[in-house]
């Protein structure tokens, strides 16, 4: 199976969207990309992304969050038009919230994400009404379970959560296909961080959630947040978790290429990766 895994898309539109719906956090958000990300993040990036994994001849496409700026209702309705291009079945796909995809007490409290998403987020666990998360899928021999640590944070904090309630409905879909090869989903990092950066920037419950991690034997977590395109090991109880965190996919300046990969498991095993970089120069993904 080809899985193909993107992230941090911080697709922008302020279209329709009044004065006032700055006077938040948002305002610090929007200086943020006035200054320093506008140039970076452009529509124009995220068509050639999609244009990309339109050829690959995907199984599965997972989305590790912030596909959003701020959590307005323009951005959301974008994603959507955008998502919608894809030529992967919909419930072949799974989108899960970043930070910024709550980026509000608003966007948490009305639930925008889910309402736009929902398309996205076709579940194989039974939820009690109300909930979302976790996502669950079984694939063949593969589990995917998509987590949302997204919560809604104070200013200058981009911190998260994963609710004990999705901890718990995730152990009982893993003890039940423990014979699967498993595949975690959510936004946050998990290297082990100070207690200040855990609370400003990290998944909060971090060993809460290695607990659940490890004695549940998974294979890989997949990840975003931190912008970078990497594979690193969190040894947890003695277990070793396999993390693989993609980049912000359709960022790019000289010094951010945006960009993604694909992993192909087989017979219960990862048995390559590729990972596809935005060019700056040609302005199109190429291997490296």
């Amino acid at each position: 199976m080809k899985i193909g895994h993107i992230s941090d898309l911080h697709i922008l539109s302020l279209k329709g969207t009044k004065f006032y719906e700055f006077f938040n956090k948002r305002i610090i958000g929007g200086a943020n990309l006035l200054f320093n990300r506008k140039n970076e993040y452009k529509i124009e990036f995220i068509k050639w992304l999609i244009e990309d994994i339109n050829k690959k001849d995907l199984d599965y496409l997972v989305i590790t969050g912030d596909l959003t700026n701020l959590a307005l209702v323009s951005e959301f309705k974008k994603v959507v038009e955008l998502l919608s291009t894809l030529k992967i079945a919909k419930e072949r796909i799974i989108v899960i919230p970043g930070n910024h995809d709550n980026y509000t007490k608003s966007a948490y409290k009305k639930k925008l994400f889910a309402k736009y998403m929902k398309p996205w987020m076709a579940n194989h666990a039974e939820l009690k009404d109300g909930e979302e998360w976790p996502i669950v899928r079984v694939v063949d021999d593969i589990l995917i379970t998509g987590f949302s640590s997204s919560i809604s944070s104070c200013p200058f904090c981009s911190a998260g959560k994963i609710s004990k309630r999705q901890l718990e409905v995730f152990d009982d879909f893993a003890k039940k296909n423990s014979d699967k090869f498993k595949i975690n989903l959510l936004h946050h990092h998990l290297p082990e961080l100070t207690k200040r950066k855990k609370f400003m920037d990290g998944l909060r419950n971090r060993e809460e959630v290695l607990e659940y991690f490890s004695e549940n034997k998974i294979d890989m977590v997949l990840h975003g947040h931190k912008h970078k395109n990497s594979h690193y090991k969190v040894n947890f109880n003695n277990y070793d978790i396999n993390v693989y965190e993609a980049g912000a996919s359709g960022r790019l300046s000289i010094n951010h290429e945006g960009n993604w990969s694909i992993y192909n498991i087989e017979n219960k095993k990862l048995v390559s990766t590729e990972k596809r970089f935005l060019d700056f120069k040609t302005k199109k993904y190429i291997i490296k």
